[in-house]
């Protein structure tokens, strides 16, 4: 059956996840109507296998070319587009096939007409052009399908962007720092780089810098979260929506914590680290029935957790690890895809540190300088 669930995973995006019946899907709001909150007690973790958390998952090992192809300590984003994994380092996009086969690299670093200095993000149009953004320039990339250099939108340097993402397929979403600090949303025209309105999403929040976002969606919506706050919120072109809130154990930071003035931002910073609060949650994403998410706490990881939550009864499961087959791990990053569906890279040296023989037979040739392992999954 597993054989068939990558297939199944293209299908779902090319066709736009097809149709969900109004008894799946679930009004994010409490009785009085404000945006529902889940409540995740700090109870026993967990070591969950792959089977409970998720309805369906397949392992792609990516091909390692010996001269191209090969992935960077860094991934900044994996995305789908058509039957490709399109994979983002610091540096360029290798675009591999459902089947991990390597098919070719997006890499322009240099100065030359076309060229970019540094991949901070990218995003792929609904027509297969994919758009860089190379913070050092301020600039955006644009190449077609075939990557045939289009144009370079500039002037975003005075905005301090740091992510990208498309609304459609007209209007760019970019995610800059306001005063390296603070980050605002602002929608931007995709043909002519004209800004056509800037909003914060939150109030006041520092370092928010600090982590690597991913833009989940789920039906349609782009969602976001963001670093030293435990909401989840919808963008749209004008504003963003509370859509709920994640309240870990009660040690949530408390409401208008980083708005206050009586203390620098430093010091809240060391104050809240001390106080155990759960300051952020580093990746989630959502599903017709769950939600799976990691939240983070205090430098000792002593809250560190992974969690599934369900959204009907809003009962939720603490999680220490995952077992992939006996390699019993903790990622700290998965990027979501659309609905439920994300993707957890594991890299080649993990499995081998770990010493899981029993996964390694999964992937003969494996090596510890090989390209990493795809687990595409939905979750239940």
């Amino acid at each position: 059956m597993k054989s068939s669930i990558i297939i199944l995973l293209f299908l779902f995006v090319i066709t736009g996840g097809g149709c969900v019946t109004d008894s799946t899907k679930e009004n994010m709001a409490d009785e009085s109507g404000l945006p529902k909150t889940f409540h995740i007690p700090l109870r026993s973790k967990i070591s969950c296998p792959l089977d409970s958390i998720f309805e369906a998952y397949e392992y792609v090992m990516l091909e390692t070319p010996a001269d191209k192809g090969l992935i960077g300590d860094r991934i900044r984003r994996i995305l789908i587009y058509g039957d490709c994994f399109y994979l983002g380092d610091m540096k360029r996009i290798n675009i591999f096939t459902k089947q991990g086969k390597f098919l070719r690299v997006i890499d322009h670093i240099g100065n030359g007409p076309g060229s970019y200095l540094g991949l901070v993000a990218f995003t792929i149009w609904p027509n297969g052009d994919v758009s860089i953004l190379c913070r050092r320039t301020g600039s955006l990339y644009t190449y077609s399908k075939e990557d045939v250099f289009l144009k370079k939108t500039g002037g975003l340097s005075d905005l301090n962007p740091v992510d990208i993402t498309c609304l459609d397929d007209s209007l760019l979403i970019v995610r800059s720092l306001e005063k390296h600090v603070q980050q605002k949303i602002h929608i931007l025209n995709k043909n002519s780089g004209e800004v056509l309105r800037s909003y914060f999403p939150t109030a006041y929040l520092p370092l928010t810098y600090f982590m690597n976002f991913c833009f989940p969606r789920y039906e349609g919506k782009i969602l976001l979260n963001q670093y030293q706050d435990n909401n989840i919120y919808e963008l749209t072109p004008d504003s963003a929506i509370l859509r709920y809130t994640i309240d870990a154990g009660g040690k949530n930071v408390p409401a208008g914590y980083w708005e206050r003035q009586d203390i620098p931002w430093e010091h809240l910073v060391l104050e809240a680290r001390q106080k155990d609060y759960i300051s952020h949650i580093p990746f989630f994403i959502e599903g017709d029935r769950t939600i799976f998410l990691r939240f983070q706490g205090d430098e000792k990881n002593r809250y560190n957790s992974y969690a599934l939550i369900d959204k009907q009864s809003s009962t939720s499961r603490l999680i220490r690890n995952l077992r992939f087959d006996d390699l019993i791990w903790e990622p700290e990053v998965a990027f979501p895809l659309e609905d439920g569906w994300m993707i957890i890279p594991i890299p080649a040296y993990v499995v081998f540190d770990k010493g899981a023989t029993g996964f390694m037979k999964r992937f003969p040739g494996l090596h510890e300088e090989s390209n990493p392992i795809l687990c595409v999954a939905k979750i239940r």
